[in-house]
């Protein structure tokens, strides 16, 4: 008993080399059993550096046997998850494609299914169903406020629900003729290697995205003045050579030119991470506070600089 609560209080420490602590002192240097054991089992020799091991079999010899026994139990005693799976598949049961896409699942129960396949509708599904509400034309008295209202508050937001005033609130992304989105003609067909440079210049010559007056120039002119911030700013520069890149523009080989400058001319911020850096952060922070000190030494001449769309050239 003695032997196996010195196994039991993990007083055993290695299993091919064994160190048996003596005493239960941390500190004490561990004692060294060893034994010959043969393949039926047979214990021929034993040892252990203990005062009563040099004469006979001790105590810390029986811990090493016990451990060799467990270690032994442990690796032969396979788990559940060790093993492949020995479960019986059923009779009927066809796994040659067992997986399928989530949209093609049918998650229904059985009910759901018979009344999908008759046609009944689910009872409280219909009743969850709402009837519209009849829309009555505004009275007098509602007119009468819609039109003061639009008088005091014009953009207010229930005016966009009254007829007469609706027309107001129509966005200026529709009600204003744009430039053409240079990057809506992209055609994938085009972007197969069996067509030539000469061949896609050719379809490029059939396109039309010529300016015919300027009043969409001008919008753009408009919309674009806070450059960045702006929602439109990098949309009309996508396909368009802007200041940035008109000197690699004007540098590269008209008949091969560099992929890497078409993919940012003609896919825009897309194709890289935005440019940022101390400098360019500070000035975005200081910029309203420059154009201040600049407008107190007597310089009020001062225009906020916007993306320009030349007509002549487009």
């Amino acid at each position: 008993m003695d032997a196996y609560k010195l196994f039991q209080d993990v007083w055993v420490r290695q299993i091919l080399h064994k160190e048996i602590d003596e005493t239960h002192l941390i500190r004490d240097k561990p004692l060294e059993p060893w034994v010959i054991v043969s393949g039926d089992g047979i214990i021929d020799s034993a040892h252990c550096t203990c005062m009563a091991g040099l004469g006979e079999c001790c105590n810390h010899f029986a811990a090493l046997l016990f451990a060799l026994e467990t270690s032994t139990r442990i690796k032969e005693d396979a788990a559940v998850t060790d093993a492949p799976a020995y479960w019986m598949l059923p009779s009927n049961a066809d796994l040659s494609s067992p997986y399928k896409r989530l949209s093609k699942m049918h998650l229904e129960s059985a009910v759901k299914k018979q009344k999908m396949s008759t046609g009944e509708k689910d009872a409280v599904q219909s009743s969850c169903v709402k009837k519209s509400n009849n829309i009555f034309s505004p009275t007098k008295h509602e007119e009468r406020f819609f039109h003061d209202l639009a008088v005091m508050i014009p953009n207010a937001a229930v005016l966009s629900l009254a007829d007469q005033f609706s027309d107001n609130f129509v966005a200026k992304s529709l009600s204003v003729e744009w430039p053409v989105d240079l990057g809506a003609l992209y055609d994938s067909q085009f972007s197969a290697t069996e067509f030539s440079y000469d061949q896609i210049l050719d379809k490029c010559k059939i396109v039309d995205i010529s300016i015919t007056h300027k009043n969409p120039a001008l919008f753009v002119e408009q919309e674009t003045r806070n450059q960045p911030k702006s929602v439109f700013w990098h949309k009309n520069r996508v396909g368009r050579i802007t200041a940035s890149h008109f000197h690699s523009s004007c540098h590269t080989n008209v008949s091969k030119p560099s992929v890497c400058l078409l993919k940012t001319i003609c896919c825009g911020e897309r194709t890289k991470k935005p440019f940022s850096c101390a400098a360019t952060d500070w000035g975005n922070k200081k910029a309203k506070t420059a154009k201040k000190e600049y407008s107190r030494h007597g310089n009020d001449a001062q225009e906020l600089q916007s993306y320009t769309v030349w007509s002549d050239f487009e």
